[in-house]
């Protein structure tokens, strides 16, 4: 690698920190999102502290290794950047890692790379690297890639999002205890009865009234049987099953 290669540029290493910043925040909230979604129950909160830290650990980690590959994170390729070592050839593994360790030190970070002489963070320093230009120009691929990966992120996140939603609601945790409590269901499916993981159908509320249906496979010891649900629930009432069908 040319070790003559020009330090990147400030509005360059910007761009790629905050696209970096984006897509793990995406990812780390889609994660965290999914997790409650498949595995909460009744009326947890997504923002409490046992919902919360799968959040900021996946986050972390995602940081952390974001130049694993090559030096060059998703936001750098995108810009044309590469962490290199000082002589030009690629630092090894736990070198990136530990660079960007340094960087949650913001403040810090910040001054030395925008007011120091040469223009070089603390774990840029302390690791004798710094981060180069490998093109002027930024492929079209990779711009392409990233623009889609975004896209089927906030898609995935929409997705798990609507799932927690679901299950977090009030009629969810009427329409599976219920369903435990029927003999023919336990006679048919078997004992303990779990539900999957992604259920589907609708809540709806309107002036304090509200409707809901869901389709749930009821997992027993014996075998999986599909429910089909109905819920109403008057004003200031609780949730009442209306309908349930099933079938093995």
């Amino acid at each position: 690698m040319d070790h003559r290669l020009p330090q990147a540029p400030l509005w360059k290493r910007a761009g790629a920190f905050l696209l970096d910043h984006f897509l793990i925040l995406v990812v780390a909230l889609g994660v965290g999102i999914l997790l409650l979604g498949l595995f909460g129950e009744g009326e947890t909160s997504f923002f409490g502290a046992a919902s919360f830290a799968p959040i900021m650990i996946v986050a972390f980690i995602l940081y952390l290794c974001k130049d694993i590959v090559g030096g060059r994170s998703v936001g750098k390729r995108i810009f044309g950047l590469a962490v290199l070592e000082e002589g030009g050839q690629p630092p090894k593994a736990g070198r990136r890692i530990l660079r960007n360790a340094f960087t949650f030190l913001l403040p810090a970070e910040l001054f030395f790379l925008l007011l120091s002489r040469s223009k070089r963070k603390i774990g840029d320093r302390l690791m004798r690297t710094d981060v180069y230009a490998l093109q002027r120009k930024r492929p079209v691929t990779g711009i392409i890639a990233a623009v889609v990966a975004s896209f089927a992120f906030v898609a995935f996140a929409m997705f798990a999002s609507v799932i927690t939603i679901m299950k977090q609601d009030s009629s969810y945790r009427v329409a599976t205890d219920y369903i435990r409590q029927q003999a023919e269901i336990q006679r048919v499916a078997g004992e303990p009865i779990t539900f999957g993981l992604l259920p589907t159908g609708s809540v709806s509320y309107t002036n304090g009234s509200g409707e809901a249906a869901f389709n749930l496979k009821a997992r027993g010891s014996l075998r999986t049987v599909e429910v089909r649900i109905s819920l109403t629930k008057a004003e200031g009432e609780a949730w009442v099953v209306r309908d349930m069908q099933y079938s093995p």
